[in-house]
């Protein structure tokens, strides 16, 4: 008599079959999760699958942020739960003798050089993180419209998934922090649920930055969908681009200690916003304009579609959030450009949500004529998956291809990748 099978013995065979993948060829077994992406053993896949990357990871040059941090964590090997202790009682209390700003990289470095000497091991930790809060993202969006898509929404599903992808991981603070922010953001404009904020504060830990952008939700939970306040900062931000550096300038932060003041004379001294240009000139044109082409076609498609094509989506509460909250971010983005970097980094999650926003309109309006969006943004399209994915050789090892979980413990894996 043949043994019926039940949804749940099919979901524990699936999830046994992925686990013996997994441990034998990660690469095969992420393969066979993406192309069932709303399975939820497929997700936790992907998620190892994406640690593993960390756990990999080697570096190119000795510039690289990776790089930076695997040299800072030997200095915790050998540090005592005292000094631990009074770093944390330093950042708790804001002394003026503070060493950092946020205390995510000083906790997880500390706790796993308790275990281990392998910097392979914290960014394993890292990519986890990551991981998590990505992965679920892309699996709220994905289940919205029960992972249905057409051709068009495909495309800037993708596209979204490349803007900050595990690889950028190495940079840690930054990258952990913007999907743990992404992750809060996005699901309290879907929700409205104001407990997800708190994922928003979460990321002022792991980086210091993201306290303006919790600054940023929490003006939009007071206003709410008020275009034309955001439309009035965002004129004002082109108008007085040096407004909010004048006024953090001049903020004092005798209270805080003074790491802030020297963080934020760092990021907006002459010197290094020079030397940065002179880096960013030096790369190819490719790796230089993918940013400022997909910056102007995104803004120009997204602004066009939310005041002239809006009443395609005028049921779709959380469209119109998600289009409020990227003016208001906009607004951020372009204020952030006095300091380089701040204006920079956030412009990425600027083009995240924007991405995802088209994501949903093409999801309710596949029509033939609004395709020409999809053409438009082609080229700038392309051009970004190309240089992440050129970028991403940097930090890529054939160990994450070709190896698995057993054997990467006993091949001794280099800081460089080359």
């Amino acid at each position: 008599m043949t043994k019926t099978l039940t949804l749940g013995d099919k979901e524990r065979k699936r999830k046994k079959g992925l686990l013996a993948v997994f441990f034998v060829w990660p690469l095969l077994s992420a393969i066979m999760a993406f192309r069932d992406f709303g399975n939820r053993t497929s997700r936790k896949t992907i998620i190892a699958f994406f640690s593993f990357f960390g756990f990999t990871m080697g570096f190119a040059r000795e510039g690289m942020d990776g790089y930076t941090h695997a040299r800072k964590f030997e200095a915790f090997i050998k540090m005592d739960a005292g000094q631990f202790k009074l770093i944390i009682m330093n950042f708790i209390l804001r002394r003026n003798n503070a060493e950092e700003l946020d205390i995510y990289t000083t906790i997880i470095n500390f706790l796993v050089s308790r275990f281990t000497h392998s910097y392979h091991w914290v960014f394993l930790l890292h990519a986890l993180i990551f991981s998590v809060f990505s992965v679920k993202f892309f699996g709220f969006v994905y289940d919205e419209f029960a992972g249905k898509m057409n051709k068009n929404s495909r495309i800037f599903f993708i596209l979204a998934f490349f803007i900050m992808p595990v690889t950028i991981v190495h940079g840690i603070r930054f990258p952990v922090a913007a999907w743990i922010y992404v992750f809060g953001v996005y699901r309290y404009l879907s929700t409205e649920k104001k407990t997800y904020i708190w994922y928003c504060a979460l990321a002022c830990f792991v980086h210091f930055s993201f306290a303006l952008a919790l600054g940023l939700i929490l003006i939009y939970v007071a206003l709410g969908n008020r275009n034309y306040i955001y439309l009035g900062l965002i004129a004002l931000s082109l108008l007085a681009p040096n407004l909010m550096y004048t006024y953090l300038s001049s903020f004092d932060t005798s209270n805080i200690g003074d790491n802030l003041q020297d963080k934020l004379e760092a990021y907006s001294n002459k010197d290094y916003i020079v030397n940065r240009n002179e880096s960013l000139e030096s790369r190819n044109w490719y790796a230089r304009l993918r940013i400022p082409i997909m910056q102007y076609t995104m803004i120009a498609v997204v602004l066009f579609i939310g005041f002239f094509r809006k009443h395609y989506y005028n049921q779709d509460k959380i469209q119109q959030n998600l289009f409020s909250f990227m003016l208001l971010l906009l607004a951020f983005v372009n204020f952030g450009f006095a300091f380089d970097s701040l204006g920079r980094r956030f412009l990425l999650i600027w083009i995240l949500l924007a991405a995802i926003y088209l994501y949903r309109f093409y999801q309710q309006n596949n029509f033939a004529y609004f395709k020409s969006y999809t053409v438009i943004l082609a080229f700038p399209t392309l051009l970004w998956i190309f240089v992440q994915t050129r970028v991403a050789l940097d930090v890529v090892t054939p160990m994450w291809f070709i190896g698995n979980p057993v054997t990467s413990l006993f091949i001794e894996m280099d800081v460089f990748s080359k």
